[in-house]
């Protein structure tokens, strides 16, 4: 057998380790940049919740406001029903009182 393929052949469990350990260092360097590319994912989706959270915090702050202006217009509607029927009554007694 000629001497470098014997060499070679004696060598084979030491390059067979070298060859795991480069390619266990392959998928840790695929891994590590999935997990770089999940992070930036995250980061984006967090980004697009605050802006969600933001508009969703305006459109209540502009919820309550209505609200407020609805409560004035209903407290107004209210005591215009109330002089009116303390008018009506007035009429009605007049009309039978008198």
């Amino acid at each position: 057998m000629h001497p470098l393929l014997l060499g070679i052949l004696q060598k084979a469990p030491e390059i067979i380790n070298i060859a795991r350990r480069l390619a266990e260092g392959v998928k840790a360097g695929r891994k590590t940049a999935e997990v770089a590319d999940r992070v930036a994912a995250l980061e984006k989706n967090e980004l697009q919740q605050a802006e969600l959270v933001k508009e969703m915090a305006k459109q209540i702050n502009d919820m309550s406001a209505l609200i407020r202006v609805l409560s004035s217009r209903l407290t107004i509607c209210l005591v215009c029903a109330v002089g009116a029927l303390v008018l009506a009554a007035a009429a009605v007694y007049h009309l039978y009182a008198g």
